[in-house]
């Protein structure tokens, strides 16, 4: 079942996300300063720690809409 599949792919990765984003967290500290540079997909906090990314998608606050980073013509 889909369901089933995906409940077990939750809970095989969560346990990992969550302690790379804790990670990140005592890495960076609570006051952070952050800059992304999209030419070169490279996410930077405090002039100090540069990490490559890729982007899924961006959102809109304006208009309240998210449009996949796939679809982005820009």
């Amino acid at each position: 079942m889909v369901t089933h599949s995906l409940h077990r792919l939750f809970s095989v990765h969560a346990a990992s996300v969550l302690e790379r984003q804790l990670r990140l967290g005592t890495l960076i500290g609570d006051q952070h300063q952050w800059t992304f540079d999209m030419a070169s997909g490279r996410l930077q906090f405090n002039e100090q720690h540069s990490f490559p990314v890729q982007l899924l998608g961006s959102e809109s606050e304006e208009s309240n809409t998210w449009l996949w980073a796939w679809a982005n013509a820009a």
